[in-house]
């Protein structure tokens, strides 16, 4: 079950445009001293199914009384 306190994230497809122009980007290389950074992109969604804000609430069975306890 995903984490309700963050934001469910999903993909965008790319089309054959916007991939023309990725390709002409440069990406930026680190140097021997500076630590490798991971780049993550991702757009946020609202959640599918909001949480609910009270509990659901039932009704109780009635119990059928049983042969070995009589209290009258």
């Amino acid at each position: 079950m995903p984490d309700p306190s963050k934001p469910i994230l999903r993909a965008q497809p790319v089309t054959p445009e916007e991939k023309a122009e990725v390709v002409g980007t440069e990406t930026p290389t680190p140097s021997a001293t500076e630590p490798a950074v991971e780049v993550r992109r991702a757009i946020p969604v609202q959640r599918a199914t909001p949480a609910p804000a009270e509990p659901e609430v039932r009704r109780a069975q009635p119990v059928e009384p049983s042969d070995g306890d009589d209290r009258d």
